[in-house]
C-alpha cells in the first residue's frame, strides 16, 4: 500500500518531448550490480564487532543475491550461478537510529525527501561512488503492523527472493531492528538471513531499493498527452512485470498507478513490494485498497478476512491490471464510477469506494465498454483503440477472478499488437 514516489520529471508539454528536454538521461534507471556469493562476508556484518549479536545459525543453502558495491571478494556469477555457500546469519549492532545504521553498515548517506507511503518516508540515498538509490524509512510507532513484519514470504523481505526484472524495482536489502530495543539492528540481503522468530521478535526498519528515474503513472495520465503505441507499451511491460512475479510464485497485489512509474526512454517499473506476497494460488490476507472486489480479498470493515475465505491473487493482480488500463485510457479510477449518473466522481473530490467499484464490474462487456469510450482520453478518441486491446480491457474486468486472463497471457497478446495499427475510430468501435 506504499504510495513511494521516487524520482522527479518534467512538468511541461507532449509526452515524449519533454521528457526529453527536461535533461532526464536515458538509462538513468539504477539495477545496480547482482552477485552471488562464493566467500560470503558482508562489510560492516563481520562477526564479532563490539556491541554485535549473531541471530540464527542455520540457514538453507540457497542462491543470495546482494549489493555488490557492499560485498568483498566477491566474483560476478553469470544468470544462472548457484551460490557455493549459504548467505552469513544476520548480526544486529547498536545504532542510534535508522539513518546512521545505514551508513555504518551500508555505507549509504541519506539525501532529498522524496514521499512517505502507508508506513515510511521515502529518500534519495548515496553511497560514495556509487549509484543514487532508494531507502523507505519506517515512520510507524507500531512496531507490530502487519507490513512491518519481518516475514520472509511477505511484503518487502519477501522481494529480495525475486530475481532480476527490467520492469521491477530491485530491492537491494532490508534493514530489520529488534522490537524491544529498535537500536539493535541488522541488514539482510536474502530472507534466508531471518532467524527462526523473526516475525514475532524483528520488524522492517527500512528497504534499500532500486532509483527509478521518471514520473508515477498516475501523473503522466493526468499531465500528459499518451498516445495508443504509449498505452500498449505500458501495458505489456506491465503485465510482464507480473508474469515474472507469478512465474517465481510471488503476487504485487497493489498495482495501481501511483506504483508505477515510467519513462518513454527508460521504460517502466513496478515499484513497492509492500504488499507482495509468496503464494502457490490462494491468499487469505487482507489488502485495504478500496478498488477492490468482495471476490478479490476486499472486506469493508477493513480487518482480516476470516480463516478459509481465499481468493485468488494472480487473478487480483489480473484485475489491477485492467484497473490501471481503465485508468490509461479515460483518466478515471474505477471506484469512482457512479453508476446512477454513469459517470466517475471527481478523483480530487475524494469518495472512491468498493461499492462503485462493484457497480461497474457487474455490467457486460458491451455496457462497460461504452462506458470506456465515452470517457477516453482526447488523444486517444482522434485515431481510436484497437479492438484486441479493449477486449483484453474487458476480459481484466471481468468479476469472476476465472475468467480473467493471467498476466502471461496478457503479455504475449499484447505483443502481437505493438506495430499494428489496425484500428477502428473509437467512436465506431462495437463489441
Amino acid at each position: 500500500m506504499e504510495s513511494s514516489i521516487q524520482g522527479t520529471s518534467p512538468k511541461t508539454g507532449f509526452l515524449v518531448k519533454e521528457f526529453k528536454q527536461a535533461g532526464v538521461r536515458s538509462g538513468a534507471s539504477v539495477a545496480g550490480k547482482t552477485v552471488h556469493i562464493h566467500e560470503p562476508n558482508v562489510a560492516g556484518l563481520v562477526d564479532g564487532a563490539a556491541g554485535s549479536t549473531v541471530i540464527g545459525s542455520t540457514i538453507e543453502n540457497r542462491s543470495s543475491e546482494v549489493l555488490a558495491s557492499r560485498m568483498a571478494g566477491l566474483e560476478v556469477a553469470d544468470t544462472e550461478g548457484i551460490a557455493e555457500k549459504p548467505p552469513e546469519p544476520l548480526i544486529l549492532s547498536n545504532h542510534s537510529s535508522p539513518q546512521a545504521a545505514l551508513k555504518s553498515l551500508s555505507g549509504l548517506g541519506i539525501g532529498q525527501w522524496l514521499g512517505y507511503g502507508a508506513w515510511s518516508e521515502v529518500y534519495k540515498a548515496e553511497r560514495a561512488g556509487d549509484k543514487l538509490q532508494a531507502v523507505k524509512i519506517n515512520s510507524k510507532t507500531n512496531k507490530d503492523h502487519r507490513y512491518l513484519q519481518a516475514n520472509p514470504n511477505k511484503y518487502d523481505v519477501a522481494a529480495l527472493w525475486l530475481p532480476d526484472n527490467p520492469n521491477l524495482m530491485k530491492t537491494y536489502a532490508v534493514l530489520v531492528a529488534s522490537k524491544s530495543n529498535p537500536n539493535h539492528c541488522g541488514m539482510i540481503y536474502h530472507p534466508d538471513q531471518l532467524p527462526a522468530g523473526a516475525m514475532k521478535s524483528l520488524y522492517i526498519a527500512a528497504v534499500v531499493s532500486e532509483f527509478v528515474v521518471g514520473e508515477t503513472l498516475d501523473k503522466i495520465i493526468k499531465n500528459y498527452r499518451i498516445h495508443h503505441d504509449h498505452l500498449i507499451d505500458i501495458a505489456r511491460k506491465l503485465a510482464g512485470a507480473l508474469a515474472h512475479m507469478h512465474k517465481h510464485g510471488f503476487t504485487h497485489r497493489d498495482v495501481s498507478p501511483r506504483n508505477i512509474i515510467y519513462h518513454p526512454e527508460n521504460g517502466l517499473k513496478l515499484i513497492d513490494m509492500g504488499s507482495m506476497i509468496k503464494t502457490v494460488g490462494k491468499a487469505d490476507s487482507y489488502i485495504g485498497t478500496t478498488q477492490l472486489l468482495a471476490v478479490d480479498g476486499y472486506n469493508p470493515n477493513r480487518v482480516n478476512k476470516p480463516d478459509g475465505v481465499n481468493y485468488d491473487a494472480k487473478a487480483l493482480d489480473s484485475w489491477e491490471l485492467g484497473c490501471v488500463l481503465l485508468y490509461c485510457m479515460t483518466g478515471k479510477y474505477i471506484n469512482y464510477y457512479r453508476p446512477f449518473i454513469d459517470d466517475f466522481k471527481n478523483y480530487e473530490c475524494g469518495g472512491g469506494n468498493s461499492e462503485y467499484a462493484t457497480h461497474f464490474v457487474r455490467k457486460n462487456d458491451s455496457q462497460k465498454k461504452r462506458i470506456i469510450l465515452n470517457h477516453l482520453k482526447p488523444e486517444l478518441i482522434q485515431k481510436g483503440i484497437h479492438p484486441k486491446f479493449m477486449n483484453i480491457v474487458l476480459e481484466l474486468l471481468r468479476e469472476n477472478p476465472a475468467e480473467r486472463p493471467s498476466a502471461e497471457d496478457v503479455e504475449k497478446r499484447l505483443g502481437s499488437l505493438q506495430g499494428n495499427d489496425n484500428r477502428e475510430g473509437a467512436k465506431s468501435t462495437e463489441v
